[in-house]
């Protein structure tokens, strides 16, 4: 726009027409300019009216002062401008419709043109080298783009990958102790539980509670309770083989999986290794603390029930352990625990029972069979149970 109007004011008394050329150009770029300012997200639509406008305009400019011999310029500027603003494959029609215009406007100029032959195949020739410059630049640009866009497709995926890791960890890991958490423990317990039906083994669940932690993390803060935490893990890791799980349930409860037993005697060792490695003391920031752990164990197939009833069952022994005086194991037993059920269950329907009129009172008479005598009677309770048959109690 500056330019046009510098360069028509400078022709304005010699060449009249190629002023007015000149001004129009000014006009329209200022005309384009304050478009664009009011309408910024319409850059592709400026570029392709500019380079319309300013094909007309040079081609007129062409036509209008045929002894000018550096009016080719302007399409040399025009053919880079299209090559910038519309890549490639617009630019390369752009170059045909510039060749096209050079070749008519010579044809229509005739004798009056200062341009020879030569000139104008040189002209071409230069026009089809600058599109072979710009062609493989952009040739570049795109290998680089497609390398870039490659390079940050891969680290996008490495990103992708860790954060999906990281997510997975979280799910099924203790952020703290770095052990797995429940649901990964519900995992590894039904391959566990499966693995030792396969091969006929015993799979040992210890459900372990820490005794005296409370006191250690409401004392000293939780800061230090999950340190404690950190390192009762450790040791309880070192207590155990390899193939063997250690879980943390939360707070200070912790199951491990025992795996690949022969004979219910053979974790014995380990149980007693977990005890030992729990109760030595802790030195932390000076201060050596103590605490033990009560461990409730339930054997598979002695205690043949699903994974979730075996957990549930080493939770009831690890009570047990506790009420027994704590920092020692206790083993599930089936069948004090089904008696035990049996009894509760018993219990329940004679409560029912009795609330719903179940029970009649009988009177049994008592004879002396030498005097056949009345002797007495016998009270009896007989029960209508709504399953089994009449029941008697005395």
């Amino acid at each position: 726009m500056v330019l046009a109007s510098a360069i028509g004011a400078y022709r304005l008394t010699a060449t009249d027409p190629l002023a007015m050329i000149d001004f129009l150009i000014a006009s329209a770029a200022c005309a384009l300019w304050l478009y664009l300012r009011y309408h910024p997200m319409q850059v592709e639509r400026v570029a392709s009216i500019a380079l319309v406008l300013g094909f007309l305009f040079f081609f007129a400019a062409y036509l209008v002062a045929p002894q000018q011999g550096n009016r080719l310029s302007l399409f040399f500027l025009l053919s880079a401008a299209a090559f910038f603003l519309k890549g490639i494959r617009v630019g390369l029609w752009w170059l045909a419709a510039i060749i096209v215009a050079i070749v008519l406007g010579y044809l229509a100029q005739g004798s009056g043109s200062k341009f020879s032959g030569a000139d104008l195949g040189t002209a071409i020739l230069y026009l089809v080298a600058l599109a072979g410059v710009f062609y493989f630049h952009e040739t570049l640009k795109s290998e680089e783009l497609a390398r870039q866009r490659e390079h940050d497709l891969r680290r996008e995926l490495r990103v992708r990958m860790e954060h999906e890791k990281q997510l997975e960890r979280l799910a099924h890991y203790d952020a703290l102790t770095g052990v797995p958490n429940r649901v990964m423990l519900a995992d590894r317990l039904a391959q566990a539980l499966a693995r030792a039906k396969r091969d006929q083994g015993l799979l040992a669940v210890c459900y372990l509670d820490l005794d005296g932690f409370k006191p250690i993390n409401d004392r000293l803060g939780h800061a230090i309770g999950d340190r404690v935490l950190v390192e009762v893990t450790r040791r309880i890791r070192e207590a155990v083989r390899e193939d063997d799980t250690v879980a943390r349930l939360g707070g200070d409860e912790f199951v491990v999986l025992l795996v690949g037993l022969q004979a219910a005697e053979e974790c014995v060792g380990s149980l007693q290794r977990l005890l030992e490695r729990v109760a030595r003391p802790i030195a932390i920031d000076g201060e050596e603390l103590s605490l033990s752990a009560s461990i409730g164990v339930a054997l598979y197939p002695d205690d043949e029930e699903d994974a979730e009833t075996l957990l549930h069952h080493a939770d009831q022994a690890m009570y047990l352990a506790k009420l027994a005086g704590k920092n020692r194991y206790h083993l599930f037993d089936p069948a004090s625990d089904r008696r035990a059920r049996s009894h509760h269950q018993l219990l329940q329907e004679i409560r029912s029972g009795l609330a719903g009129g179940e029970f009649e009172l009988f009177f049994q008479p008592k004879v002396e069979l030498a005097s056949r005598r009345l002797a007495g009677a016998e009270a009896l309770i007989r029960w209508h149970h709504p399953q089994q048959r009449l029941a008697a109690a005395r």
